[in-house]
């Protein structure tokens, strides 16, 4: 459960930062 505790925030930060990233790539293209 710590171990879970622990990565859930990590992944969910990880996952924000690559759709923002995504976001960022796509605004510059367009």
């Amino acid at each position: 459960i710590g171990l879970n505790e622990h990565l859930s925030p990590t992944r969910n930060n990880g996952l924000k930062l690559m759709i923002a990233r995504i976001k960022k790539d796509a605004g510059m293209m367009t």
